[in-house]
């Protein structure tokens, strides 16, 4: 799972590579879920309909949920269990026993990810 934001200088590549792990490693389980906030830098003002539209444009086909908070006490449940993202395009791996694994930073591109840790 990733928080994601369409206006941010990370897009470009995350987006992509993101769309490409996951048709690479879905056979093998790996589901990429996008989580679009505007808790940083406001980088994901648009409407959900603007938000999704962009992230086709970069190709991704992965699913994209409405637009909600990521960090503090106002974050989506599903963050709870992980340090809360500092910034977009934070990565958690997160196993079939739907414990996480493993955590990327945002400059970290998926494609140069260790590939032990496709072991979903």
């Amino acid at each position: 799972m990733v928080n994601v934001a369409s206006r941010c200088g990370l897009t470009e590549v995350n987006y992509p590579q993101l769309a490409a792990l996951e048709v690479k490693y879905k056979a093998h389980g790996l589901r990429v879920l996008g989580f679009p906030s505007n808790q940083f830098a406001d980088q994901e003002p648009g409407t959900y309909q603007e938000i999704k539209a962009a992230a086709t444009s970069f190709g991704v086909s992965f699913p994209v949920f409405a637009k909600a908070d990521v960090a503090g006490p106002s974050a989506q449940p599903i963050f709870d269990f992980q340090e809360a993202p500092k910034w977009n395009f934070t990565k958690y791996l997160i196993g079939r026993d739907l414990h996480p694994f493993q955590s990327y930073g945002p400059r970290t591109p998926p494609l140069e990810w260790n590939r032990t840790s496709y072991r979903c």
